[in-house]
C-alpha cells in the first residue's frame, strides 16, 4: 500500500496569494496559464485542448524563468516541422503573441511553390508569400488551433510510408513569425576613414543600397530626392514612424543638406531603397523582413542594411535561411547588425548568425566593444561572428518629422543598427570602384583590411578582423577568398587535420610576394596555442598582377586541448612590417562525447517511426535538452558529453480492433555514458498505471503523470502524461496509461508523481469525487495505487455547494495540484450542471497545494480560483462556490509603478475579466486627495511614488447586464498602503480590505421574496487572508436598484457580521443591491456599492 502524498503529516493549512495569470495559446489549441509571482520563477497550468478521447502527454520543462510545454502527440515534429520557439511559453509572452494581446499566431508556412497554405488546412490563411524561402507568412486564428494540431497531431493529414500519420500534407515546416527589432542605441566618420574615400572620388555614386527598417522619412532634407520606399508592416504609408529607419539611412547615404553638408553619410551619392518592415515602435516580423529582403534585391539593391534582428536559435531560421539563400541567388551583399544583448557568448542575433552575412558589433569613440554589442560565436555552429566593428556609439544622424529625440533635424543613437550603416556605406564606396566584384569580394576587401582594436584581450568572437578601415579597404591590391576562417565546431575524436584553401586575389597592376603566417591562441586566457597546430603553406606566394595565388591552412588536432581557439593569417608584403590582409580564425574543438544510440518499438512491437527521445543530462543541472529523431525504423542517434542522462520516451501506440489507443512512459531515468552507448526502449515492458478505493465503486475521469528528475542543482526537469476528457466528461480512462518499471537512480532525485480524480456513487455520505495525489522514488513494478479506509480518514473530505448565480446553467469546476517536485499541474475538469452539491476527498499534507476553479456562466469573469491552499489531514469543511459575485482589487507594485485590476469573486475564489462584455469601467488613484492617474478600463498601470504610500483607488465596473442579471455593476472605494518591492526588486502585493457577501440563499442563488435573510458579510484581508480588527462596519440594502436605501443593525458573529435583511424588502422578481462601508485598525478601508447582489422569487 502507498499512501497519498503527505496524509501522515498534522500541519495547519496554509495558503499563499494568487499571482497574475497570462494565458497563452499554442499552435496545437492546449492552453497554458503562466503565472509571474511569488519570487520562485513563473508557475504555470496547461488546459489541454480536445481531443476526441485519445490520450495525451506534455514534455515539460522549467529552467530558470523559462517555461517550455511541448505536447507529445506532436512532439515528433520538433525541430524539423515545428518551430521549437512555438511552445517556448515565456518567449511567446515577451513577444506579445500571449492571448490578452493576441487573438491569433503568426506563422512562416514552408511549402512547395504552387500551394497555398489555405489549402492545406482553411485555418492556415496566408497574409503574405515569401518565395525567397519557399513560405508564406500565415495567421492561425487561435479558436481555430485546436483543430490544426488534431490534424498535425494525426487525426488528418499525409501518412508516411509505414502507414503513420505525420504533419499536413504539402506543408514542409511550420516556424513562429518571431518579434524582430530595431538593433538601436562626427567622429565617427572620421574614425572609419570615409573623408579620405571622399578625397578620392568615392561617394557611392551609381550605387544602390537597400535600408530593410522602420522606412524612411524621405522628406528630410539629407534624403529628399534619393529614396524609392515600400511598406511590408501594413501601416499604410512608407514614412518612418520610429525614427530608426531614417537614422540609419542618413548614415549610409544622408547629403548633409541639413547642416550645409557637414553631416554626410559614408556613401552620401548612393541611392536608396527603403523597406519598411519595423512599425511604430521598431518591432516586425520575420515575414515583413523576408518580404522586404525579397523586394530590395529584386530592385537591384547591390548593398542590403539590416540594422534589426531577433534571438537566433539552434535549429531552422526563416530570416537566416533568407539571408544565405538571397545572397546565393541575388549577387547582393547583407550587412546585418550583430545585436545589442552585451557581455556573453552566443548572443549573435539573427539574421546576423548568417555565414553569408558580414556581421557587424560596435565600438565606442575610445575604440573598445561597446558594452551593448552582441559576441560570437553564432548559436549552433559555433561560427565566427561578428566579421568586424565600427563605431556604434553616441552616433548623430538625421531625425525622422515627428519622432523622439532632441528637436531639430538630426538625433543621437547608440548601437549595433548604427555601427552597420557605417559599414553598409563602405560597401557601397567599393561597389563604385570596382562595380565588377562581387558580395563576397567587397566582404573579403572590408573584413580583410580592419584593424585590430588596441584591446589585447580583445577575441575574434568579440571583434571579428577588427574595427572598419575605409582607407585600407579602397587602396588594397590584395582581397582574400574567403574572408574569414571559420573552422566552426571541430567533433570529438579529432582524428586527422582539418584544411582550408585560401585564394588571394590581385586586383593591382604589378605582382605582389606576400608572406603568409598564421597565429592561434587558447580561449579564454588568450594563450598561444601549442605549435603547429595551426600552420600555412606555402609561406611566400607570389600573386600575379590581375591574376591570384593560393595557399593550404591545416589544423591539427593532435596538439591542443578541447575548447575555443581564436587567431590571425596574416598575408604581408616581403620587407614590409605590417599586413596588407588579415583572416580572423575561430574554432571550437568538441570536448569528449560519444553517440547515443536509441531504438524505440510500441505496444504492438512495430518500430516508433519519427518519434522523438528526449535525453537530459543531470549533472549540469538539466539545463540543456538533446533530442533523438528516430527514423522509419524507429531508431535515431544523438552526441553528448560523457555522464548521467535521463532517456525518456512517451510512445504512443495506435488502437487496433477493441484496443483503444495508449500512451506509454518508458526509458530510463539514469543512463551512464562513459563511451558510445546503445538504449533499447521497448513499450511492451510496460504496465498499466491503476488506483482504486476500498468498497466504493470508482471510475477514472483523470489521471496525470509525472516524472520529475531532480538534478543536485535541484532544477526540475517534468515529464507529465495526461489523460482525461478536458471538457469536463466523464469517460472511464483507466488502463489507457503505461510506465516502464525504473530502478533507483543515484545522480540526484526521481519522484514519479500520480494525480488520480475518480468518480464514485457518494452513497451513505461517501465521497462523490476524490482527488488524489501519489508519490514513489521510482516507477514500481506494480504501479498500483489503493486508498484503504485509513488512507480515506487522512483526507481533507469538503462539502461543496454549487449555486447557480440566479441563472441556471452549468459550470465546469477544476482542480490543480502544485508540489516542491510537480511546479504546475494540469487543470481537470468536471462538468456540472447547476445547482449542485459534491462531498469531494482530497489529499491533504504539506507538500500538496491545491487551486480549485470554477467557471461563472457567462463571460468576461474568468475562472474563479481559490489561492493555493494546503490543506489539513482529516479535516471536514464545507465550501459554496458562486455565491454572489463580489468586486475585489487587484495590486502589484514594482519599484515606480502601480499595476491596478478590477476583479470579481464567490467568495472562494477570484477570477479576471476578461474583455468585451465590460459594457464600463474606470480605475482612479489618489494620494491625499489628490488624483495621481486614471485609466478608463478595469486594469492599467499607474505611477507610484517612492517609499511607503497610503492611496485611495476609486474602482467602477459594469457588466452587461444581458450576460450578468446579477452583479452587474460594482463602484469600490479602497483605501490602502503600499511599499516598494524588497532590495531583490520584483513585485510587491499591498493588502486591502475586501468584502465576502455570504446571504443563505436558495439553491437556485435567490432570495424568497417576503422571507426574512440571513445575510454575514466577513471582512478579510486581500493578500493576508486574515480576519481584520474593525473599527468601522457599516451595512446597507435596496429594493430598487439604489434608488433608496435602508441600513441594517450588524452583529459580531465570530469572523462575520451579521445582519437580518426583513421579508419587506425582498420583493418577487426583484433584486437586492447591497452598500457597505467598513475600516480597519490599520487603516485599511472599503465603501463598497454591489448593484443588483443577487435576485429575489
Amino acid at each position: 500500500m502507498v499512501v497519498p502524498s503527505g496524509a501522515s503529516a498534522a500541519v495547519a493549512g496554509a495558503s499563499s496569494p494568487a499571482p497574475a495569470t497570462t494565458r497563452v495559446t499554442l499552435i496545437t489549441g492546449d492552453r497554458v496559464d503562466v503565472r509571474v509571482g511569488g519570487g520562485a520563477g513563473p508557475d504555470f497550468q496547461v488546459l489541454p485542448a480536445p481531443r476526441d478521447g485519445r490520450p495525451v502527454g506534455f514534455r515539460t520543462h522549467r529552467a530558470g524563468d523559462r517555461v517550455r510545454i511541448v505536447p507529445d502527440d506532436v512532439a515528433h515534429l520538433v525541430p524539423d516541422v515545428l518551430d521549437p520557439a512555438l511552445f517556448d511559453v515565456t518567449g511567446l509572452v515577451e513577444m506579445g503573441y500571449d492571448d490578452t494581446r493576441a487573438d491569433s499566431l503568426p506563422l512562416i508556412v514552408g511549402h512547395p511553390g504552387g500551394i497555398r497554405p489555405e489549402a492545406v488546412d482553411p485555418a492556415l490563411r496566408a497574409t503574405r508569400e515569401l518565395p525567397a524561402i519557399g513560405a508564406s507568412a500565415v495567421r492561425l486564428p487561435k479558436s481555430e488551433a485546436a483543430g490544426v494540431g488534431a490534424r498535425l497531431a494525426g487525426g488528418v493529414g499525409a501518412t508516411t510510408a509505414d502507414g503513420r500519420r505525420s504533419a499536413l500534407p504539402g506543408v514542409t515546416s511550420i516556424r513562429l513569425d518571431r518579434k524582430v527589432r530595431a538593433s538601436e542605441l562626427d567622429w565617427n566618420l572620421t574614425r572609419v576613414g570615409a573623408p579620405g574615400a571622399w578625397s578620392a572620388g568615392l561617394t557611392g555614386a551609381g550605387t544602390t543600397v537597400a535600408v530593410v527598417d522602420s522606412g524612411v522619412d524621405a522628406g528630410h532634407p539629407d534624403l529628399a530626392g534619393k529614396v524609392t520606399s515600400e511598406d511590408f508592416t501594413g501601416s499604410g504609408t512608407t514614412a518612418d514612424q520610429a525614427g530608426h529607419g531614417t537614422h540609419v539611412a542618413s548614415i549610409v547615404a544622408g547629403t548633409g543638406a541639413a547642416a550645409g553638408g557637414a553631416r554626410k553619410g559614408v556613401a552620401f551619392d548612393a541611392r536608396l531603397l527603403s523597406a519598411k518592415v519595423l512599425d511604430a515602435n521598431g518591432e516586425g516580423q520575420a515575414s515583413w523582413v523576408i518580404a522586404g529582403l525579397e523586394w530590395a534585391t529584386a530592385r537591384g539593391a547591390k548593398v542590403v542594411n539590416v540594422s534589426l534582428g531577433g534571438r537566433a536559435t539552434e535549429g531552422p531560421d526563416p530570416l537566416r535561411d533568407a539571408v544565405d539563400r538571397l545572397s546565393a541567388t541575388s549577387g547582393a551583399l547583407f550587412v546585418v547588425a550583430a545585436g545589442n544583448r552585451g557581455w556573453g557568448q552566443y548572443t549573435i542575433d539573427s539574421p546576423g548568425v548568417a555565414e553569408s552575412a558580414l556581421t557587424v558589433g560596435a565600438t565606442t569613440r575610445t575604440d573598445a566593444i561597446a558594452w551593448f554589442s552582441s559576441r560570437g560565436p553564432a548559436i549552433g555552429r559555433s561560427g565566427l561572428k561578428p566579421d568586424l566593428v565600427a563605431p556604434g556609439e553616441e552616433i548623430t544622424a538625421a531625425r525622422a518629422e515627428g519622432t523622439g529625440g532632441e528637436p531639430g533635424p538630426y538625433t543621437t543613437m547608440q548601437g549595433t543598427s548604427q555601427a552597420t550603416p557605417h559599414v553598409a556605406g563602405a560597401a557601397a564606396l567599393l561597389a563604385q570602384q570596382h562595380p565588377e566584384w562581387s558580395a563576397q569580394q567587397l566582404k573579403g576587401a572590408l573584413v580583410g583590411t580592419a584593424t585590430p582594436l588596441p584591446n589585447a584581450g580583445l577575441t575574434a568572437f568579440d571583434q571579428g578582423a577588427g574595427s572598419l578601415d575605409l582607407a585600407g579597404a579602397t587602396t588594397t591590391p590584395l582581397v582574400a577568398e574567403p574572408s574569414t576562417l571559420d573552422f566552426g565546431l571541430w567533433k570529438y575524436p579529432q582524428t586527422g587535420p582539418l584544411t582550408r584553401t585560401v585564394t588571394l586575389r590581385n586586383h593591382g597592376a604589378a605582382p605582389h610576394v606576400v608572406d603568409l603566417t598564421a597565429s592561434l591562441r587558447a580561449l579564454p586566457a588568450a594563450t598561444p596555442a601549442p605549435a603547429g597546430m595551426l600552420t600555412v603553406s606555402p609561406g611566400t606566394v607570389t600573386v600575379p598582377a590581375g591574376g591570384t595565388a593560393t595557399a593550404t591552412v591545416t589544423l591539427d588536432p593532435a596538439p591542443g586541448g578541447p575548447g575555443q581557439y581564436d587567431g590571425v593569417l596574416s598575408v604581408t608584403p616581403q620587407g614590409a612590417r605590417s599586413p596588407l590582409v588579415r583572416l580572423p580564425v575561430g574554432l571550437e574543438k568538441e570536448a569528449e562525447s560519444y553517440d547515443l544510440k536509441v531504438g524505440v518499438v510500441d505496444r504492438n512491437g512495430a518500430p516508433w517511426a519519427g518519434g522523438a527521445v528526449d535525453v537530459y543530462p543531470i549533472t549540469d543541472g538539466l539545463s540543456r535538452h538533446y533530442t533523438v529523431r528516430l527514423d522509419e525504423h524507429g531508431r535515431g542517434s544523438t552526441r553528448i558529453p560523457p555522464g548521467p542522462y535521463q532517456v525518456s520516451a512517451q510512445i504512443r501506440t495506435p488502437g487496433s480492433g477493441t484496443e483503444p489507443e495508449s500512451l506509454t512512459a518508458a526509458g530510463n531515468p539514469q543512463v551512464d555514458v562513459t563511451a558510445d552507448t546503445s538504449v533499447d526502449i521497448d513499450a511492451r515492458l510496460a504496465v498499466a498505471a491503476t488506483a482504486g478505493v476500498d468498497g466504493a465503486s470508482t471510475r477514472v475521469a483523470q489521471q496525470d503523470l509525472y516524472y520529475s528528475r531532480v538534478a543536485p542543482n535541484n532544477n526540475i526537469l517534468l515529464y507529465s502524461l495526461f489523460r482525461g476528457d478536458p471538457q469536463g466528461g466523464d469517460p472511464d480512462v483507466a488502463g489507457r496509461l503505461f510506465v516502464q518499471p525504473s530502478k533507483p537512480v543515484t545522480a540526484g532525485r526521481f519522484v514519479l508523481t500520480s494525480r488520480w480524480r475518480l468518480l464514485a456513487d457518494g452513497l451513505a455520505g461517501r465521497p462523490n469525487l476524490y482527488d488524489l495525489v501519489f508519490t514513489d522514488d521510482r516507477v514500481p513494478d506494480r504501479p498500483h495505487h489503493q486508498l484503504t479506509p485509513a488512507d480515506a480518514a487522512r483526507l481533507s473530505q469538503q462539502t461543496i455547494t454549487y449555486r447557480a448565480l440566479g441563472k441556471a446553467g452549468r459550470t465546469y469546476d477544476t482542480r490543480a495540484f502544485d508540489s516542491d517536485v510537480v511546479p504546475s499541474a494540469f487543470h481537470t475538469g468536471h462538468e456540472l450542471q447547476l445547482p449542485a452539491r459534491r462531498v469531494e476527498a482530497v489529499t491533504a499534507g504539506p507538500n500538496v497545494r491545491w487551486t480549485h476553479c470554477v467557471t461563472a456562466h457567462e463571460p468576461p469573469v474568468a475562472y474563479l480560483c481559490t489561492p493555493a491552499t494546503v490543506h489539513q489531514p482529516g479535516e471536514r469543511i464545507a465550501v459554496n462556490r458562486l455565491m454572489p459575485l463580489r468586486h475585489i482589487p487587484y495590486f502589484g507594485r514594482t519599484a515606480d509603478l502601480l499595476q491596478l485590476e478590477s476583479r470579481y469573486g464567490d467568495g472562494a475564489g477570484v477570477g479576471r475579466l476578461d474583455g468585451s462584455p465590460v459594457a464600463q469601467a474606470h480605475l482612479k488613484l489618489y494620494r491625499d486627495g489628490r488624483l495621481v492617474g486614471e485609466v478608463p478600463d478595469f486594469t492599467g498601470f499607474l505611477p507610484a511614488e517612492q517609499g511607503t504610500t497610503r492611496y485611495t483607488l476609486d474602482a467602477f465596473v459594469r457588466l452587461d447586464p444581458a450576460s450578468y442579471p446579477t452583479s452587474h455593476t460594482a463602484a469600490s472605494r479602497w483605501t490602502f498602503t503600499s511599499s516598494e518591492p524588497g532590495p531583490d526588486g520584483g513585485t510587491s502585493q499591498p493588502d486591502a480590505l475586501v468584502l465576502d457577501y455570504q446571504p443563505q440563499l436558495e439553491a437556485d442563488g435567490k432570495a424568497v421574496a417576503g422571507r426574512p435573510l440571513t445575510f454575514d458579510i466577513r471582512p478579510t484581508l486581500l493578500q493576508s487572508r486574515g480576519t481584520p480588527a474593525l473599527r468601522e462596519f457599516a451595512f446597507e440594502v435596496s429594493a430598487d436598484d439604489g434608488a433608496t436605501w435602508r441600513r441594517l443593525p450588524t452583529t459580531a458573529v465570530g469572523a462575520v457580521q451579521r445582519a437580518t435583511v426583513p421579508g419587506a424588502s425582498l420583493h418577487a422578481n426583484g433584486a437586492l443591491s447591497v452598500r457597505a462601508v467598513a475600516a480597519d485598525a490599520a487603516g485599511n478601508r472599503i465603501e463598497q456599492t454591489m448593484t443588483r447582489l443577487f435576485a429575489v422569487r
